[in-house]
């Protein structure tokens, strides 16, 4: 009995270490993957081209999101490019068809064959393409708008004149079932800027 507790406990440790070493490795990589182009199929993309001309060059994204224009806040869109484990994950974003930045949430992965994540492993600062791949569709998804917002990334060029960083913003809930905490994300031009934590969920476990 004790050689199998001991062997519990020193397996437990390892999978802590193992989640603590991928998180610091994915915040390093998203903090450092800022870019002003980007290295496409059929030639290099930078800040400032078309939509038409990195469609041109570029293959077709694993995934897009898009929201309209609100007078006097612009057209958006954000294009994802999961480019596999040993590269980033590129997001570009676009304001009324043209690329204004290039981001990275970490490095690329494989995409599983069926979603499934724990209720506290998605967090603040992954792109929604990620939390879509690992956590599914959220049970609820609600449009807030255009907002003004206090400065998250300073130079991407979505700032106007009073210091604020115009976003279009969304919540999306997760209920994992009874047995967990419900889940809601504030998305921010297609990133989690909040995530908070709700009470039990209602419905049966998830199924994706």
């Amino acid at each position: 009995m004790g050689d199998s507790n001991t062997m519990t406990q020193s397996h437990g440790r390892r999978w802590t270490q193992w989640r603590l070493l991928a998180g610091i490795a994915w915040c390093l990589a998203a903090t450092a993957g800022a870019a002003q182009s980007y290295d496409c199929e059929r030639g290099i993309v930078s800040v400032g081209d078309s939509a038409e001309d990195v469609a041109a060059r570029c293959r077709k994204p694993d995934h897009v999101e898009s929201w309209p224009a609100s007078p006097p806040a612009q057209s958006g869109a954000v294009w994802f490019f999961n480019d596999g484990r040993s590269r980033l994950l590129r997001m570009l974003r676009f304001r009324d068809g043209r690329l204004v930045s290039i981001d990275s949430d970490g490095y690329g992965f494989v995409v599983p064959s069926r979603p499934r994540c724990r209720p506290d492993e998605a967090r603040a600062g992954w792109s929604v393409y990620r939390l879509l791949s690992f956590c599914g569709a959220p049970d609820s998804r609600e449009q807030i708008g255009h907002l003004l917002v206090p400065p998250q990334s300073p130079g991407d060029d979505r700032f106007s004149p009073r210091g604020l960083q115009r976003v279009f913003r969304e919540r999306w809930r997760y209920d994992f079932g009874p047995r967990h905490l419900a889940r809601e994300f504030t998305i921010d031009d297609g990133s989690i800027s909040h995530a908070r934590t709700l009470g039990r969920g209602m419905t049966g476990e998830r199924k994706n």
